[in-house]
Formats: C-alpha cells, sequence, structure tokens
C-alpha cells in the first residue's frame, strides 16, 4: 500500500508529481497553522505517514503519531520539535537556501525603490501631481553595499550588487557587524536576528532589512533627524505607525521569498529525500540526521 501524506505546503514540479505516484496525497496549503493536538487528529484520521509542513505546530501529540518522516522547508523550525523527533526517530527534512535568490531579487527590488524614490513617483502620476524637479538619486554603481547575514540569500546578494558595480563589504566575507555599518552607503540586513546599531551608519545611508527589524522605534528616530536617508522594509507595520506616512520609506508585506521558484526549490529537495526514505536510502536534506543513526 501506498503511505499517506498530509502536505499542508504549497508544493510544484516534476520532484512533486513523482513523489505523488508513491503517496496517497491529501494536499491541504494555505490552511491556518495547525496546533499541535488538532494536527495530531489529523493525522490519525488520515493515517498519514508522512507530514510536509509550514508554520504548523509539530511537537507533543504530533510526533506520537507513527510517521515515517516530516518536511519542513522552513528555514526557521523552531515550531518542530527536533528533540522529540530525534527521540522517535523520525527525520525532519527540509530546504536550506529555497528562497536565496528570491530574497535576494526582493533586497535588490526594495534598494532601488528606497533609493530611486519609486513609490513617491508612482503616485505623483497616478494623481495628476506634478513633476518634481528635485526627484534626483545617486546612483548604486560606484557606492558601498553592506549586506548583514548569512547564507544563500547573502551569497546570491552579494553577486548581483558586484555586477552592478558595487563596492561590497559583508559578514560573509569577514567583516564585524560595525566595520559593515560604518563604511556602507546602503546596508541590507538579509537574516534575522542581526543586531543594526543606527548610530554606527553613515549620514545619509540607506537601510533596506528583508527580514524583521527589532527596533522600529529608533528607526523611525534616525529617519526623522535624517541621520538615515530612507529605509525600505520586508515586513508589515500598522497603517497609522509613523513610517507608513514616511516618503523615504518602502514597506511590503512580508513576500520577499514568495515566488513560484522558491516553491519549485522546495518540493524538489523535500520531494526528492521522501522518494529516498521509500527507496531505503538516505535523505540528503535533513535538519535531524541523528534520527536516521543506525538505519
Amino acid at each position: 500500500m501506498k503511505p499517506r501524506a498530509l502536505v499542508l505546503a504549497p508544493m510544484r514540479g516534476a520532484a512533486w508529481e513523482r513523489f505523488q505516484e508513491l503517496a496517497e496525497v491529501v494536499y491541504e496549503p494555505g490552511a491556518e497553522p495547525y496546533p499541535a493536538r488538532e494536527l495530531a487528529d489529523r493525522l490519525a484520521e488520515l493515517r498519514a505517514r508522512v507530514l510536509i509542513t509550514e508554520r504548523d505546530e509539530v511537537r507533543g501529540p504530533v510526533l506520537d503519531q507513527p510517521l515515517l518522516a516530516v518536511g519542513c522547508p522552513l528555514d526557521d523550525l523552531s515550531h518542530v520539535d527536533l528533540a522529540a523527533a530525534t527521540a522517535r526517530r523520525v527525520p525532519v527534512l527540509c530546504a536550506p537556501g529555497r528562497d536565496g535568490d528570491a530574497v535576494a531579487e526582493f533586497a535588490l527590488s526594495l534598494l532601488l525603490a528606497v533609493s530611486r524614490r519609486l513609490v513617491v513617483a508612482d503616485r505623483m502620476v497616478r494623481q495628476g501631481l506634478p513633476y518634481a524637479m528635485d526627484h534626483k538619486a545617486w546612483e548604486l554603481a560606484g557606492r558601498t553595499i553592506g549586506i548583514l547575514g548569512h547564507g544563500a540569500a547573502a551569497q546570491a546578494l552579494a553577486w548581483r550588487m558586484t555586477g552592478l558595480r558595487m563596492r561590497v563589504v559583508s559578514q560573509d566575507s569577514g567583516h564585524s557587524v560595525d566595520t559593515v555599518l560604518a563604511v556602507s552607503d546602503m546596508v541590507v540586513v538579509i537574516s534575522p536576528g542581526v543586531p543594526v546599531d543606527f548610530g554606527l551608519m553613515k549620514p545619509g545611508a540607506v537601510l533596506v532589512h528583508t527580514a524583521a527589524p527589532y527596533d522600529l522605534e529608533g528607526l523611525v528616530g534616525a529617519l526623522k533627524t535624517g541621520h538615515l536617508g530612507g529605509a525600505a522594509l520586508d515586513r508589515p507595520v500598522e497603517p497609522r505607525h509613523p513610517l507608513a506616512d514616511m516618503d523615504n520609506v518602502v514597506l511590503a508585506p512580508g513576500i520577499g521569498g514568495a515566488t513560484y521558484d522558491t516553491e519549485l526549490n522546495q518540493s524538489r529537495m523535500i520531494c526528492e529525500d521522501l522518494v529516498r526514505i521509500f527507496g531505503g536510502e538516505t535523505p540528503v536534506h535533513c535538519a535531524n540526521p541523528e534520527a536516521l543513526a543506525g538505519e
């Protein structure tokens, strides 16, 4: 009999089609994240042996189910109890770097949008406002771009910036956070959890943050005083937040990794590894390889 799989993450592509040939799939992406008890009940109801999830709570009663494997494409696995999965010998498959190019491209989009004031220009055209003669900006070429964070997205952004003839300084190339902030005309924070001291940044510098900046109040202050020339954030804020009223700020709702290619990448890595497990082989992308010890 084919193993049954509950799939709660978006999947597409050839590897996904191959997986569907080998498993009986219940495909329910886009639903509200399950708490652990409800997810365990759903797995038991379906008698599912495989779970592919995004933000659903995978702990406690979920891992008491007779699972062959769990797949989770997100970089943040804090909603998965890896220790408990390992103790129960359940491999947790992952998709490292799945959205590296997507996040890098979006960071570049934000940088261009804020530095060339595209949102303001768009509003001028749509509202029939007169052309502003002072709507000028410095070009990116010849400027210094600082990249804070590590991983596929940081690397993908670095070569794109080099292609634009920017000087790149980054944590990946061995520079400290303070050095990156001090020498950069534009700073892109590509990973969560990187502290940014706005006071160390060059006067007039631009900040792009593709993760979740923790000090919005400090950012507002740095923009109001003119110490920072602009900011672009890939995170939602309340409509009445001070950032929403600033012409030198570009806001997005957290969509940097939202591409069809990201879905293809995560589907390929997770589904190919599930096929390997079905065939008695060792998966390539596993967050807890200790769960496979002795197999």
